[in-house]
């Protein structure tokens, strides 16, 4: 028996079933109000920027707080103008400027998160009416801006990580470049500075193929003893730990997170297995058409994914990257 508060709403738009005799749409209505669906996500979005806090020191409470701050202003600047019944409440305008921190990095200057704000607020939601008018996530929309204006801040060739040691209380922004990629991990801060300058593994991985002779085999390559202890094939010598493809020197903001992880391989299609067997998250392998031998088109990569010992790893067809991604997201909704 369906309570009376959660009954379909099927009145008449007005006297005499409205303009067009019609009704309103069969809506549910929940007892909670909009205001308190606003506020409990912005508490669940709080555990996502203490963690930034943590892992990127004091800089990300700072950016927080311009962000929060920049669109509470703004949006009630914007409705003095306007009049604008939606944007009366400030629980939303806290809710964008917290979501917007999150995808920002911790060492932007303050004025990123400012225009971001400009932009989140008035072309992200108020041109369109408001709360439950807009077509966009207002905050993807001031991201979207910043991105397109400051490219080199927000994606420098350098990644700023703070030293284990200044955790929290660190200021993100002094920072000392390393000359190799594994000489910041576990590594005291440098002199006069709180974080080190690091080279995005993108980067460090592009080193095993520009080259005239391309260190992605062992036969290629043969690292040294004084490279790594033990034997290795030579791409996972000179590759950074598969964790920091994931977590550590990477570009992203404050807020992102990876549960899933995508690799794309030809060849044999060893990949995925090797990846799978070093991280505890699921692994989806796309085989790619792309390479040389009796590739058979991407067959054989294919087949050596499905053939995969690694648990964990699950296999998309041949260039198939959209159904991955599909994949990944249906998996990614499923996992709290």
């Amino acid at each position: 028996m369906m309570s009376q508060s959660h009954r379909p709403n099927l009145r008449p738009n007005g006297p005499g079933g409205g303009p067009a005799g019609g009704f309103e749409a069969p809506f549910y209505r929940a007892p909670e109000a909009v205001r308190t669906v606003f506020l409990v996500t912005l508490a669940a979005a709080c555990g996502p920027l203490a963690a930034g806090a943590m892992l990127f020191g004091w800089r990300v409470l700072v950016v927080a707080g311009i962000s929060v701050a920049s669109c509470t202003v703004i949006e009630r600047l914007y409705y003095r103008v306007t009049r604008t019944p939606a944007l009366l409440g400030r629980s939303h305008a806290y809710l964008t400027g917290i979501l917007l921190a999150l995808t920002l990095p911790a060492f932007v200057p303050w004025y990123v998160p400012l225009i971001a704000s400009a932009f989140a607020i008035i072309v992200g939601k108020a041109i369109f009416g408001g709360v439950g008018h807009f077509l966009w996530q207002p905050a993807l929309v001031g991201r979207l801006a910043v991105a397109v204006m400051f490219p080199q801040l927000l994606n420098p060739p350098t990644w700023n990580m703070l030293a284990r040691e200044r955790l929290l209380v660190g200021d993100i922004t002094i920072a000392r470049n390393v000359g190799q990629f594994h000489q910041w991990e576990g590594r005291p801060a440098p002199q006069g500075a709180d974080a080190f300058k690091v080279q995005p593994p993108s980067a460090v991985l592009a080193g095993l193929t520009d080259r005239q002779y391309p260190a992605f085999s062992a036969l290629a390559y043969q690292p040294s003893p004084h490279d790594v202890p033990g034997p290795k094939p030579a791409a996972l010598s000179k590759m950074p730990q598969i964790k920091e493809l994931f977590y550590g020197a990477r570009p992203g903001g404050i807020g992102e997170t990876c549960i899933i992880v995508i690799v794309v391989a030809g060849m044999e299609g060893a990949l995925p297995g090797v990846v799978a067997g070093l991280v505890g998250r699921p692994v989806i392998g796309v085989p790619t058409s792309v390479g040389y031998g009796v590739a058979f088109g991407g067959v054989a990569a294919l087949l050596g994914m499905l053939n995969a010992c690694s648990p964990g790893v699950s296999v998309v067809n041949i260039d198939n990257g959209f159904g991955a991604a599909c994949q990944a997201a249906l998996i990614n909704r499923e996992i709290p």
